[in-house]
């Protein structure tokens, strides 16, 4: 039995041998075949298009800003448009100015003095003095004693001073003069003369020249409590009253300060 087994597997063994040493013969001859390409084939239908990825890829860097452009040409004006509905609300109130200074204005500061008590004799180089004092301001402002010619005048400042004389003189006309002196210093250009004379005649039979002679000047008063006169600077002289009107007024009125 042992040598029929192995008789059959020397025979099978041989067999193999032959078929390799055949095979390799062949297939030297199937590859030799092999490395010749043949003609190219025909192109394959296109595929069927893949799924879309997922999602959006990252943004790209940013690139650098270009150049600018030039300008272009100022297009037309437009129409102009409707005019709105009425009038806007009126803005809030400003706030208030500051108050500007308050201006020189007219003084109420006055005084007036009279003679009443007929002729008076005014000798040269004399004041015309008065018996009542008219109406005057305050004593803060202007002081007299009745009587007397000084008119006191209590503050600086300036002043606008008139009088009026009826001067009454019987024979021929006289050279006579007054004017304003302050604290005794004559006023310049304020003597004044009478021009001409008027001749009245009383109930008796005597002539009487009279003259009435009136006078005004601005003055400055620099110093307090300054008296004011008017001073005979001719010859002497009479005041009377003319038709029952005062023989001398003296008239003083302020108008600023200095």
């Amino acid at each position: 039995m042992i040598l029929r087994t192995l008789i059959l597997m020397s025979a099978v063994c041989c067999s193999l041998t032959q078929g390799l040493s055949a095979g390799c013969d062949r297939g030297d001859r199937i590859l030799s075949e092999i490395e010749t390409p043949g003609p190219t084939g025909a192109t394959g239908a296109t595929g069927l298009r893949g799924a879309t990825g997922p999602g959006v890829g990252a943004t790209g860097v940013t690139g650098a800003t270009g150049v600018t452009g030039v300008t272009g040409v100022t297009g037309v004006t437009g129409v102009t448009g409707v005019t709105g509905p009425g009038v806007g609300a009126t803005g809030v109130t400003g706030a208030t100015g500051v108050t500007g200074a308050t201006g020189v204005g007219i003084s109420s500061a006055f005084a007036a003095l009279y003679n009443t008590v007929g002729f008076q004799a005014v000798l040269a180089g004399a004041d015309v003095v008065y018996n009542i004092d008219g109406y005057t301001s305050s004593v803060a402002d202007f002081t007299h004693a009745p009587g007397t010619g000084d008119l006191v005048i209590v503050q600086p400042g300036y002043y606008l001073a008139s009088y009026q004389l009826a001067l009454d003189n019987a024979g021929a006309p006289t050279p006579l003069s007054f004017q304003f002196e302050l604290n005794g210093i004559p006023l310049d250009n304020t003597s004044l003369s009478p021009s001409n004379w008027g001749v009245i005649v009383d109930a008796g039979t005597a002539t009487i020249h009279t003259e009435l002679l009136t006078g005004e000047a601005i003055i400055q008063v620099t110093t307090p409590n300054s008296i004011l006169t008017v001073t005979n600077t001719g010859v002497n002289t009479n005041l009377g009253p003319v038709a029952g009107t005062a023989g001398a007024s003296l008239i003083v009125h302020k108008l600023g300060t200095l």
